[in-house]
């Protein structure tokens, strides 16, 4: 079976409020079918993605947050898959999690994980923002990769900022 996207474009905002999990992308929540050859090509986004404003206040209530310009979790692909050609301008901003002692977040310009496939000329010029939180990973590309992944011809221009304690 073959996932073909080509020639999609958000310009729209996406925001979610008071999560505990979330999965969060300009274009997709997830790619994750493993069976699934994925071919993406000519897709961008360029609508701001915010996740946070959460105003639960327990502190059992861990928030993971996976956030990224084209796919907010996994992108995992075959051998054979391929992203072309796709971009991000919107700015990816997390702030305010419910317990900023027992977060995380991982965030990327393409996606917050990429596995076994294959990225060629991907641009990333969103910026990211992030406040209160205990652990964030991030790239401008992706905050993680696997083996079996290849990137070529992948930019970021976007910036980085954090606001919030830094716990060691």
């Amino acid at each position: 079976s073959t996932l073909n996207v080509d020639g999609c474009t958000n310009t729209g905002k996406i925001e979610s409020k008071d999560i505990q999990s979330l999965q969060i992308g300009g274009l997709f929540g997830e790619i994750s079918e493993l069976s699934l050859e994925k071919f993406i090509s000519n897709s961008h986004n360029t609508g701001e993605i915010k996740a946070g404003g959460c105003t639960v206040t327990d502190s059992q209530f861990s928030t993971n947050v996976s956030i990224g310009g084209i796919s907010g979790g996994s992108i995992m692909g075959t051998t054979n898959s391929l992203i072309s050609d796709c971009s991000n301008t919107g700015a990816i901003i997390v702030n305010d999690l419910a317990d900023e002692y027992n977060s995380t977040v991982n965030a990327g310009g393409l996606g917050a994980t990429i596995n076994w496939l294959s990225v060629k000329n991907f641009t990333n010029k969103g910026n990211f923002t992030f406040a209160k939180a205990s652990t964030v990973n991030a790239g401008g590309i992706t905050s993680m990769t696997s083996s079996y992944t290849t990137l070529e011809q992948c930019y970021n221009y976007g910036t980085f900022s954090y606001n919030g304690n830094i716990y060691s």
